[in-house]
């Protein structure tokens, strides 16, 4: 949440909540590698993400199939909302 943190610190008088449910694909044990490294380290890994990336579940990590289950009440809840709402948050999250 660093990048949105970063973002967010602008909005001075904005009030903010943080929910943790839009944090970023968890990519479990490839968490911080490239895929180039990926593909050079865990071959299989890369060749599976490759054929099927939205139901492709990271090695203890998440599948994009994944993140859209998790945001749901995150859109249940902004659609309740009367007042605008500014999300900021990770590319997977809002794409």
């Amino acid at each position: 949440m660093k990048r949105t943190a970063d973002t967010v610190k602008y909005l001075r008088k904005i009030p903010k909540v943080y929910w943790r449910v839009l944090d970023e694909l968890d990519a479990g044990n490839c968490d911080g590698m490239t895929y180039e490294q990926v593909s050079r380290e865990m071959p299989e890994e890369y060749e599976a993400r490759q054929r099927d990336k939205l139901r492709y579940r990271y090695p203890r990590g998440e599948s994009y199939l994944d993140v859209i289950q998790r945001l749901e009440s995150v859109i249940v809840e902004l659609e309740r909302q009367s007042a605008p709402v500014l999300v900021i948050a990770h590319q997977v999250s809002v794409a």
